[in-house]
């Protein structure tokens, strides 16, 4: 979607520029700017002050942009020029460097309203900053700021630093954006401004107690009665819940609920019933109900209203004291009948069909779900409704069932052709319909998706059910055949190089061939050195600048928005793996291309993850070869498949050795800090090693495979050593959801009649989605992987 841009465009004289020769392309081929050693070398001394010191005075010039030539480096030399102009001591040659970035940023380079280059978020910051800390600065470029500033963060390149859900983030520059506005607003005469900068940064606001200048001028918005406190509660409880600093929360919303105005007071009563339940449901469960009724009672706000009915109903229905399942029932019924098409509705529909089901009131779960399919609003749930009760039908094993739930399934594909089930749904029609005798409809199914999906888990069940009809379900592995067919569409294709379709192709390949790209991955070992427990999103930006790690934070961002923006300015498939490809190969950034194979963070993620593996190319761009000695090595000692090593490790870490989940999780098999304390505690793992700290033990891609494949022996692979051709398949499930879950599992399996020896019923049958997914393309990926050849050999 085209981000709204305000649009500034100064003149490159008010920059303070010399454009007597900066307009000249040949001059700015000839300069800095166009020299990839020189480009290196201020990357470099950005990250040090001594070499910044020592830089030659001709690199130190700042030049015009050419405007004839927006897809060339000039933003990321001026960034790093800033940055190496500021550890120089020359506060105003930085100075006028950010500005130049950031008032160019402003001009709509692009002419996409994209923001021309995400450096100029930190441009913007350190602009901010300096003249901040100058008394001297004057109202006029007080006023720059804030207007460049307006349109700056509203841009598709901005945003994304600050909310991508995809690989590292920097909120922190956002919070001291605003934060800096907020101060600069307030040196200006009479700014009407004052009070929306304010409510901008405290919506953002991190620290539990609000710094003396903030402070101060919350307290004189108070005394002029523009502000209040009680909404600067709920504002402040509000962002303590997003950042999951729960008592926090509670002390801001309960205050917030103490309110005169009772909107305001209701609000706050129902953020304060969804923190409650983040810090215990069973817990609070008195006194979240008691919440939310008043919420209901009080609010006027159709949203929060549909909000509480439903968290109510959800809130009455867990277990133990209070338990109140005809309660739920009853809320939710209410909540449909009171909202037909609500955006809760739906969710309200779909809790009510599992319900049912669950308490094996099986025909009341299957109305229900035709009451989720005849939903007329927006249904996140319609996929569901045809796919689920079509599972349910399918266990009834009966003629006239099975045939109900192929109806479904081929509704479901007909109706969503491109969804996160439809090839589920062709899968699952295909085998119904072989089992109904019907070998015509079956194949017609499972012909689709060998053509569409055939490397993905479904694809490849098709393929075996194609070749072997219902005996397939027991089958755990592709045969010969198809493991010759997989790797001679590897070997006989390589995608195609990096065509200059836009601005943002040209500079990612320039950043690729002058090695910009990878001096900027390189260096990211400091950061990891000296933040090992943490990631770039909770780390401070004066954190990151004391220990001169911003330009490289900056940079290396940057320059993946860069190759994000090339993948987005031609949205198909032959190009999203392409630039997958340009910044994978040679490792350059292998972590980045598995998350744009995968549309990690994307809508559509299944049906674009499922249209690229139809490009030539595919197999040699999404099974990179990577820490092969180390795997062969500690499979072959603890006697695992090394391909299905090397399947984990890729949906686990993207093949990034210093991967760090958001909960803590570090490393290419993502341990989790509090199971290896208790594995150092049981095998000395630190001492034996001779590695400083759990961090760098979990960074080193040696360590970190042999922990996990002692560990996936000894406290796994054991465990189900009497399952047989279940064994992996139960450690896998084990490894990713635990052992106690796994059993749950498969007493509830023996139960619905769901049998051990059907791997393709068991998955479909797990409780979470996500264990779900994971199995999927786990057990896709070792197949692939294995058939190409991927590690060779094993040793």
């Amino acid at each position: 979607m085209m981000l709204s841009l305000t649009i500034v465009s100064p003149s490159w004289a008010e920059l303070g520029l010399d454009v007597s020769q900066g307009t000249n392309p040949s001059h700015i081929s000839r300069s800095p700017n166009g020299n990839p050693e020189a480009l290196q070398q201020l990357f470099a001394a950005s990250l040090d002050p001594n070499l910044a010191t020592a830089l030659e005075p001709e690199m130190l010039l700042l030049e015009a942009s050419n405007p004839l030539n927006p897809g060339s480096l000039w933003p990321i030399r001026t960034y790093l020029l800033g940055e190496t102009l500021l550890l120089r001591g020359d506060k105003t040659g930085a100075r006028k460097a950010f500005r130049s970035l950031v008032s160019w940023a402003n001009t709509d380079p692009g002419k996409d309203g994209w923001g021309g280059s995400s450096l100029a978020a930190p441009a913007l910051w350190r602009w901010a900053q300096l003249a901040e800390a100058d008394p001297s600065t004057s109202n006029d470029e007080i006023t720059q700021i804030l207007q460049r500033a307006d349109g700056l963060l509203a841009t598709r390149f901005t945003m994304q630093l600050f909310r991508y859900r995809g690989l590292a983030l920097m909120p922190h520059l956002q919070e001291d954006i605003l934060r800096f506005l907020v101060f600069l607003d307030a040196r200006l005469p009479e700014d009407q401004s004052s009070q929306r900068r304010l409510v901008s940064y405290l919506e953002v606001a991190r620290n539990a107690k609000l710094e003396p200048g903030i402070q101060k001028l919350v307290e004189e918005m108070v005394a002029r009665q523009e502000f209040d406190w009680d909404r600067i509660n709920l504002i402040r409880g509000k962002r303590f819940y997003e950042l999951r600093e729960y008592e926090l929360a509670v002390d801001s919303l309960k205050a917030a609920s103490k309110s005169d105005d009772l909107q305001l007071a209701s609000e706050a009563s129902y953020h304060l019933a969804r923190v409650l339940s983040r810090q215990g449901a069973r817990t609070h469960r008195t006194e979240i109900i008691s919440r939310l009724e008043d919420v209901l009672r009080d609010n006027q706000d159709p949203e929060i209203y549909q909000r509480a009915l439903y968290d109510l109903a959800i809130t009455r229905n867990r277990s133990g004291k209070d338990y109140d399942p005809e309660g739920f029932r009853r809320d939710l019924e209410r909540l449909v009948s009171e909202y037909p098409e609500g955006f809760r509705s739906d969710n309200a529909l779909y809790q009510l069909a599992m319900a049912y089901s669950r308490n094996g009131n099986i025909e009341k779960s299957l109305l229900t779900f035709k009451r989720l399919r005849d939903f007329k609003g927006k249904n996140d749930w319609i996929e569901t409704a045809h796919f689920r009760p079509a599972l349910i039908r399918y266990l009834r094993k009966e003629p006239t069932e099975l045939e109900k739930a192929v109806v479904l399934l081929e509704e479901l594909v007909e109706r969503i052709p491109n969804g996160d089930l439809t090839n589920a749904g062709y899968f699952w029609a295909g085998r119904i319909s072989a089992e109904l005798g019907e070998p015509g409809r079956a194949e017609k199914h499972f012909q689709y998706l060998v053509e569409k999906n055939l490397f993905r888990y479904y694809g490849l069940r098709a393929k075996l059910h194609l070749q072997y009809g219902t005996e397939a379900s027991s089958i755990r592995h592709i045969d010969p055949k198809m493991r010759r067919e997989i790797a001679v569409r590897r070997r006989s294709h390589t995608p195609g190089p990096l065509r200059p379709l836009s601005i943002y192709h040209q500079r990612l390949h320039q950043v690729l061939e002058t090695g910009l790209y990878k001096a900027a991955l390189a260096e990211r070992k400091r950061l990891r050195n000296a933040f090992p427990s943490r990631r770039l999103e909770q780390i401070g930006m004066r954190e990151l600048n004391d220990a001169h790690l911003v330009p490289q934070a900056s940079l290396l961002l940057a320059l993946r928005q860069v190759a994000y923006a090339a993948k987005d300015s031609i949205p198909d498939s032959r190009n999203r793996l392409e630039v997958a490809y340009a910044v994978g190969r040679d490792s350059t950034d292998p972590e980045l291309a598995m998350a744009m194979i995968f549309a990690v963070g994307e809508t559509g993620k299944v049906a674009k993850g499922s249209a690229i593996m139809d490009e030539p190319g595919y197999l040699v761009a999404a099974y990179p070869e990577k820490y092969r000695e180390a795997i062969l090595d500690s499979c072959k000692k603890y006697h695992i498949p090394p391909h299905l090593a090397y399947a984990i490790m890729r949906h686990e870490s993207y093949l990034y050795h210093a991967a760090l989940s958001p909960v803590g999780a570090l490393g290419l098999f993502q341990f989790m800090p509090r199971v290896f304390d208790n594995l150092d505690r049981d095998w000395d793992l630190l001492r034996r090693s001779g590695m400083p700290s759990r961090e760098a033990f979990l960074m080193d891609p040696d360590s970190n495979i042999g922990l996990w494949t002692r560990w996936f022996r000894q406290r796994l692979l054991r465990r189900y050593k009497n399952d047989g051709e279940n064994q992996h398949f139960f450690a896998v499930v084990a490894h990713q959801a635990g052992m106690g879950n796994l059993r749950k599992w498969r007493e509830k399996w023996a139960k619905d009649g769901v049998e051990e020896k059907d791997l393709e019923l068991m998955i479909e049958f797990i409780p979470f989605g996500a264990t779900r997914s994971f199995l999927r393309e786990v057990l896709s990926s070792w197949e692939i992987s294995e058939a190409v050849g991927l590690l060779g050999v094993e040793k």
